[in-house]
């Protein structure tokens, strides 16, 4: 009886489906989510009506269509089966990290029913197994997008709010086109209906004509980044991370077109020259990008390839030359002032630069040592390890000094010069040869996850380490001044940006290092995770989140967030089969919301 009880729990739900849904349970005990926000039942509908389309699709495709043929042309299917579509993302998505139902598309069992059963019991197997396929998909980002709201108070802008719901409405669609091709203008119709309904429910005040336009934008930049992660990146994201990052990169995106455009909008928050500079950054970044990898992919001419790809870097460098150097920016309480001028007062200000000197010093002394680990042939987990031990030193040396104003803009720049630097592996590989400087200089230290063309787990390492500290830098209403967005850093929560990044860089690479020590015993229904790498991580991340909050002088009162984290996190990534380094902290980030006092 336990036994089957256990392969139900831990085979058929999934245990990280299990600790969503205690995260889930938790937050209604302690946030009232589920009782005095409505929306979450709407929520609820969306997900019984995505999910309702799914299946439809799929059993309509296995050998069932006389039953449906009558539905062709009336209800769910007018708009499959079409020339201009978009949809069916699970054939560019990882195999390593699929569902059961995509790996097993023609033969799964809950595809082969007898003649003899009934069309309700076969609908109902079919539904259940695609809901619990995708229950972390359908929870997890409106479990946080949630929490956010409910912290920061950023989020009583209409523009803010709008934008966190239109986000987490693509997402749910995202899911809907992981198995079904659906016409593309009948697709854009529907959530143009979606966004009708959104401002009715909401009772949105704000000019509809401006909703509309940020909806339009929200849309087309989240759908160009889900098309790309599944189109042009053949088979290198997983499902889960292909949503993260598709909303991540929309939230960056519209967050930077927002400051190029805030003159025109009625409510002002001001960006800062920082916030601007970057925003041209990210943007320039995207549109290169894009560009590059539409002509990689779509163009035999390697030649005609190689002009475009010049003439595309040499166009982009001179763009963000100009903005660093020569621009003159007029904001808020700034004027006819230069990003250098700024970067160098930034750099001069309160020892900043006796900090940058040391952070310098000490990467170059650790890549030292990597690359003589490399050229001893040393183990390559233990030696990408030593890069999570590298962001941790960095990082934790700007909290001790209480620089967490350096620390986001050096981590800002750091990020996108690794997004530009994989770019321009790419566009070298693709235009001159794959045995140049670059690819030989990063293959040294990839493993399975790292080849299938894109060179991510590094990129994913940095982002999990930055993006908790930066969602509660620019979400606090306490680093604004009068709508400007300047960073003033009057509190840091500290316990909140550790969440994350000591549970990748510490507890993550403990787990290596533990589950090498001793291979077995192996949890079952794992990617080969040890029950001692389990405990490493949670004994590891517990008692560095405890030491640095003995550091912080808080009085070990962060006890209970610190035990909660680290057993939270242990579970999830002895469980989670996609690529760890982007997922685990922010999921860790999730966990210390729900718990925060």
């Amino acid at each position: 009886m336990l036994n089957r009880t256990y392969r139900f729990l831990i085979e058929d739900i999934g245990m990280v489906n299990i600790l969503l849904v205690c995260l889930l349970g938790i937050a209604k005990i302690r946030k009232s989510i589920f009782i005095s926000y409505q929306y979450i039942y709407i929520w609820l509908l969306l997900t019984v009506l995505c999910n309702t389309i799914i299946v439809v699709n799929l059993y309509y495709e296995k050998g069932v269509k006389e039953k449906f043929e009558k539905w062709k042309n009336k209800i769910f299917f007018p708009f499959i089966s079409c020339s201009l579509s978009i949809g069916e993302h699970y054939k560019g998505e990882a195999l390593s990290s699929s569902s059961n139902i995509i790996k097993n598309k023609k033969n799964d069992k809950f595809y082969n029913f007898s003649k003899k059963t009934k069309l309700s019991i076969a609908f109902l197997k079919l539904f259940v197994c695609t809901y619990v396929e995708n229950f972390f998909s359908f929870f997890f980002l409106p479990l946080l997008s949630t929490l956010l709201f409910l912290k920061y108070g950023i989020f009583r802008y209409e523009i803010a709010k709008l934008s966190l719901v239109f986000v987490n409405i693509f997402a749910i669609s995202s899911i809907c086109l992981r198995y079904v091709k659906i016409n593309i203008l009948s697709y854009t119709l529907c959530h143009i209906s979606l966004f009708a309904i959104t401002l009715a429910i909401i009772k949105v005040q704000e000019n509809v004509f401006i909703c509309f336009l940020l909806f339009m934008v929200v849309f087309t930049f989240y759908h160009i980044l889900l098309i790309a992660i599944f189109r042009l990146a053949n088979r290198v994201f997983s499902f889960m991370n292909g949503i993260l990052i598709s909303s991540i990169g929309t939230f960056f995106l519209t967050a930077s077109l927002y400051s190029l455009t805030y003159d025109y909008l009625n409510v002002k928050v001001f960006p800062g020259l920082i916030f601007l500079v970057l925003s041209k950054l990210i943007l320039s970044i995207a549109l290169y990008g894009g560009y590059c990898a539409y002509f990689i992919q779509n163009s035999k001419d390697k030649k005609q390839n190689k002009t475009k790809i010049i003439i595309a870097t040499f166009l982009f460098f001179s763009y963000n030359i100009y903005n660093f150097f020569l621009k003159e920016y007029n904001t808020g309480n700034i004027n006819d002032a230069k990003f250098l001028d700024y970067a160098m007062n930034l750099i001069r200000r309160n020892d900043n630069l006796i900090l940058i000197a040391l952070w310098f010093f000490i990467t170059l002394l650790y890549l030292i040592f990597i690359n003589f680990l490399t050229k001893k042939q040393e183990n390559l987990i233990y030696v990408r390890k030593h890069y999570h031990f590298l962001l941790f030193l960095n990082t934790n040396l700007a909290f001790w000094a209480g620089k967490v104003e350096l620390l986001t803009v050096v981590l800002s720049f750091i990020l996108s010069l690794f997004i530009l630097i994989e770019i321009l592996r790419k566009n070298y590989e693709n235009a001159f040869n794959s045995n140049n400087w670059l690819n030989l200089f990063f293959t040294r230290f990839i493993d399975d996850r790292d080849r299938h063309g894109l060179i991510l787990t590094h990129i994913y390492l940095l982002a999990g380490a930055y993006l908790p500290i930066v969602a509660d830098v620019v979400l606090s209403n306490t680093n604004y001044n009068k709508k400007e967005i300047i960073y003033l850093f009057r509190e840091t929560n500290l316990i909140l940006y550790c969440s994350g990044l000591y549970s990748i860089c510490i507890g993550d690479s403990f787990a290596a290092i533990g589950g090498r020590l001793c291979l077995t015993p192996k949890i079952t229904n794992t990617n080969n995770k040890s029950y001692l790498g389990c405990f490493f991580f949670f004994c590891t991340t517990f008692l560095s989140l405890l030491f640095f909050s003995y550091l912080q002088k808080t009085n070990f009162t962060n006890i209970k967030e610190c035990f909660i984290i680290s057993l939270f996190g242990a579970i999830f990534e002895a469980y989670l089969n996609d690529i760890d380094n982007l997922l685990l902290p922010i999921f860790s980030f999730c966990v210390y919301l729900c718990f925060e006092e």
